[in-house]
C-alpha cells in the first residue's frame, strides 16, 4: 500500500510547505519511512542530472533568425496566394481562345494546353468520324459528356494550382524554400492530378462500355446527306418512342461477328444515353443491309422496323411529326 504521506513529501521537496511544525512532522516521517526516503532520493538524483545538462547560449544573429521566420511566413502566404490564383485561372482557362490580349491569353492558356498535352500523351480517341472519314473530334472523351466536362474544366484548375504555386517557389527566398521542400510540394500535386485524371479515364471507360452495348438510349440523331434531326425521350417524345420501340423490337439489335459492308448506303446515326443525355456516340448505319457499326467497331444487326424508319427519313425532304414518316402500331406500318 502506498504511503499516505507521499503527497505531503512531494510538496515538502518542492518547497511548497511553509508551516514549520508541519515541516518537522514530515521530516520525522521521512526518517522512519523507507518508501518516502526512496522518493526523496529519486527526486534529488533527477534534479542533479538536470543541473548537469550543459547550457549553450545562442551565438547567432537574432535579427537574422527573426528575418528568416518572417520570410518563411511571408513566403508561405505567397505560395498559398499564387496557388489560389492558379486554381482560379485554371477554371477560366478554357476561355483563352476568345481572349484578344496576348499576355492574358498566354496566362490563361497554360493550364488548358498543359491538360491537352497530358491527354495527347495518354490516349488518342479514334472514333467513327476520324476512323472512316478523317474528321477529328476535339473533345477529350467524345462518348462521355460528363468526363469531358470534368476534364475540360476541373483538370486545368488542378494544373493551374500546381503550376502557379510552383512559380511562387521558384521566385521565392531560396534559403527558406529549398529544392527539397519544393519536391514535396510538387509530389503532392502530381499525386492529386494523377488520381483525378485516372478517375476521369475510369468514368469514360464505364460510359464507353455501356454506349457500345447500346444500353439506356435517351436520344436518336438521324442524318441524311443534307440534314440531321434529333429526337429525345424528354422532347419529341412521340417520335422517340416510335424509334425506340422499333430499335429494341424482338431480340434486336443483335451482335454480329462481322458484316460485309456496303459503304454506298452507309450514313451517320447519333445516340444519346442516360437520363441527362450524358453519354454520346456517333455510329454508322446501313438501313438497306440492316447493320450498325458502333464507335468501337462493334457490329449489330438492326430490326427491319428501325431500318425502314431510317430509310424514310433519308428519303424525305422534311420530317415533321405526324407527316412523311412511317408509323408503327400493332404490327402495321402506316403514314
Amino acid at each position: 500500500m502506498s504511503c499516505s504521506y507521499k503527497e505531503k513529501v512531494l510538496s515538502y521537496i518542492r518547497g511548497i510547505i511553509e508551516d514549520e511544525k508541519e515541516v518537522v512532522t514530515i521530516e520525522n516521517h521521512i526518517d522512519t519511512c523507507s518508501e518516502c526516503q526512496a522518493l526523496v532520493e529519486g527526486y534529488t538524483q533527477k534534479s542533479q542530472e538536470i543541473v548537469k545538462i550543459p547550457q549553450k547560449e545562442f551565438d547567432g544573429d537574432e535579427n537574422k533568425l527573426k528575418d528568416r521566420v518572417v520570410s518563411y511566413e511571408k513566403g508561405t502566404r505567397r505560395i498559398i496566394v499564387f496557388t489560389i490564383v492558379g486554381l482560379i485561372l485554371g477554371w477560366f482557362s478554357y476561355c483563352y481562345f476568345i481572349d484578344q490580349f496576348i499576355l492574358t491569353k498566354i496566362i490563361l492558356a497554360i493550364p488548358y494546353k498543359s491538360n491537352e498535352m497530358i491527354h495527347n500523351i495518354l490516349h488518342s480517341h479514334r472514333g467513327i468520324l476520324e476512323y472512316y472519314y478523317g474528321h477529328k473530334s476535339n473533345e477529350f472523351f467524345p462518348q462521355s459528356i460528363i468526363a469531358t466536362f470534368l476534364t475540360e474544366r476541373i483538370t486545368p484548375v488542378l494544373i493551374g494550382g500546381a503550376i502557379y504555386g510552383s512559380l511562387a517557389y521558384f521566385t521565392g527566398n531560396k534559403k527558406v524554400f529549398t529544392l527539397r521542400k519544393y519536391m514535396k510540394f510538387a509530389a503532392i500535386w502530381c499525386l492529386i492530378i494523377l488520381v483525378w485524371v485516372g478517375g476521369t479515364f475510369l468514368l469514360n471507360s464505364y460510359t464507353v462500355h455501356n454506349n457500345n452495348e447500346l444500353k439506356n438510349i435517351s436520344g436518336y440523331g438521324l442524318n441524311s446527306e443534307t440534314r440531321g434531326s434529333y429526337y429525345y425521350n424528354d422532347y419529341m417524345e412521340n417520335i422517340f418512342d416510335m424509334l425506340d420501340t422499333a430499335f429494341y423490337e424482338g431480340d434486336y439489335p443483335k451482335l454480329l461477328e462481322s458484316v460485309e459492308r456496303n459503304e454506298k448506303n452507309e450514313h451517320y446515326i447519333e445516340f444519346y444515353f442516360g437520363n441527362l443525355h450524358s453519354g454520346y456516340m456517333i455510329a454508322i448505319i446501313n438501313p438497306v443491309d440492316k447493320y450498325l457499326i458502333t464507335d468501337n467497331r462493334k457490329t449489330y444487326e438492326i430490326s427491319e422496323s428501325f431500318a425502314k424508319f431510317v430509310l424514310e427519313y433519308i428519303n424525305t425532304e422534311n420530317l415533321k411529326e405526324g407527316k412523311n414518316i412511317l408509323r408503327y402500331r400493332n404490327g402495321v406500318y402506316y403514314r
